[in-house]
């Protein structure tokens, strides 16, 4: 699949765009091209090097597609989360607070997949993040702090959507805390 994930700073000359000056998240994406939409639409699609009216205050984005046979690893306290090159998500290890997201609080010893098109996992003390390749954020576990970012105190064996955004850049989570930081740039704590 494609993902978008935003680009503030265009290059060009001779109204052509260029390849961004980085890889997302590392070398396990590739650059495939720009699009004047934050969602993906193959009639607005520019390849590297294609001409462009580029207008006053225009964003673009930067597509990037994962590439075949990687595999991310995320480690939590006492459980994990891998997300295969297909964007789906597998989860196994503790799971008294529901962090597994999986819609029990059984413990699971041997992998389980619980989610589709996700690009990026962030992990805290009892809680995950799940962002997926929409842009928008979901989140599970322990809450007593608010950590799952979905405005109530209350802990969720299922994923909850997070404060109903679509346009997440970028994830973490800390122990009793998230972070999240929008394609506007703007950072968002709970």
């Amino acid at each position: 699949p494609m993902n978008t994930i935003p680009e503030k700073t265009i290059k060009y000359s001779n109204n052509r765009i260029t390849l961004p000056d980085h890889g997302y998240k590392g070398s396990e994406y590739e650059f495939s091209g720009w699009c004047d939409s934050y969602v993906f639409n193959k009639d607005k699609a520019y390849d590297p090097g294609d001409e462009v009216s580029i207008t006053k205050n225009m964003t673009f984005w930067a597509h990037w597609n994962r590439i075949a046979g990687n595999t991310k690893v995320f480690a939590g306290t006492s459980y994990s989360m891998f997300l295969k090159s297909d964007n789906n998500l597998w989860v196994c290890g503790k799971n008294e607070r529901g962090q597994l997201c999986d819609g029990t609080d059984t413990d699971h010893n041997t992998p389980k997949k619980v989610m589709s098109d996700v690009l990026d996992v962030a992990l805290g003390l009892d809680h995950s993040l799940i962002l997926k390749t929409d842009g928008s954020l979901w989140a599970c576990g322990f809450n007593l702090w608010g950590q799952l970012g979905d405005g109530t105190t209350d802990s969720s064996i299922t994923p909850v959507r997070v404060m109903s955004v679509s346009d997440v850049q970028d994830i973490s989570a800390g122990v009793g805390h998230s972070l999240i930081l929008k394609t506007d740039g703007t950072l968002w704590v709970c």
